[in-house]
């Protein structure tokens, strides 16, 4: 939906941030042929995070979920979860005109969720543009939740590229940090963690060179990396035409973990130095991080690997009999 045609549309269904003085109705006027989170993130999409009007109310059963208010020239009416259905209501009396609005908000949505995917990728490449950092630390909790992935599932290969990615990213952390230190300061130099051209980046191999010559890893540390890149490089480019076989994959990955699990070690010492030092990218990190965080965090994570995946958080109503309750 181009930013016109949204403007539009919230002008002929204006979000109501509070519930209507005389509450009455509510019956079903049509529903929506789409699931109750997709549609829910579709119109956090056009009128900005949910705020539940019910929030204080205690229900007696789970039946609804969410509900927003929208207000057109003809009355009210709502969109709602009910079991598991997306539904449109109405609030007070029902006319043919509220009713015809009610359908022009359906169609308007089914219309508009096919293109919503395609939508949130062009969004999410022009914010990694835009927050090279975030884009870059979030990658960390995409690549944690493939690694598992790939266990359960014994993706040895997959396994191997990951590793070889996470090397190379915990090695740039390392050098950003290390150089911070020396500087006394918290620049980050956008060359080290994006990709600005196509030849405008740092390569792997630049950046085992570079961490090496700066003092954040040591040649033994260097040599066992650059050891087990050419064996990723094999596996990945040269499989026909080397002798390398799949199964010594086992033995490689076992490998790259002991070396992540050193390199995890530097960083944490780096960032202990920056913290006495009062410098760097550490002192703006917050110390302990709440449950919104958290979330935040793991469906940053998740976007990387579909940003065309919904990934919304529905806040849990107060449900009378509820044990939590």
């Amino acid at each position: 939906m181009r930013n016109v045609e949204a403007a539009s549309f919230r002008r002929k269904f204006r979000e109501l941030k509070k519930l209507p003085s005389r509450f009455s109705g509510g019956a079903l006027v049509t529903k929506i042929n789409a699931l109750p989170h997709e549609v829910f993130e579709v119109l956090e999409y056009l009128y900005g995070p949910y705020k539940d009007l019910f929030g204080d109310f205690v229900f007696v059963d789970g039946k609804t979920t969410w509900e927003r208010f929208f207000k057109t020239a003809n009355g009210i009416i709502t969109v709602y979860d009910f079991k598991g259905s997306t539904s449109i209501g109405y609030v007070g009396k029902i006319t043919k005109r509220l009713t015809n609005d009610a359908e022009e908000l359906r169609v308007m949505i089914e219309r508009f969720l096919p293109s919503f995917s395609r939508i949130k990728k062009i969004e999410f490449k022009k914010d990694a543009k835009r927050k090279v950092l975030g884009n870059f630390m979030r990658t960390f909790g995409a690549v944690a939740i493939l690694l598992d992935e790939t266990r359960k599932h014994g993706g040895l290969l997959e396994g191997l590229v990951l590793y070889a990615l996470l090397t190379d990213a915990l090695l740039r952390i390392g050098i950003i940090l290390n150089r911070q230190l020396i500087r006394s300061d918290s620049v980050i130099e956008k060359k080290l963690i994006f990709q600005l051209g196509r030849n405008n980046y740092y390569s792997e191999r630049e950046i085992y060179k570079i961490a090496a010559k700066e003092g954040v890893i040591t040649n033994t540390i260097l040599r066992e990396a650059s050891i087990l890149y050419e064996y990723r490089n094999r596996a990945v480019h040269r499989y026909f035409i080397s002798d390398f076989e799949y199964s010594d994959l086992t033995r490689i990955l076992n490998r790259y973990q002991r070396i992540c699990k050193k390199l995890e070690g530097i960083i944490q010492r780096l960032e202990q130095k920056q913290m006495r030092a009062g410098v760097g990218m550490v002192k703006n990190i917050p110390s302990k991080l709440d449950i919104g965080h958290i979330k935040e965090i793991t469906k940053a994570a998740l976007r990387k690997i579909d940003s065309t995946r919904s990934y919304v958080d529905i806040p849990q109503r107060k449900v009378l009999f509820d044990e939590k309750y």
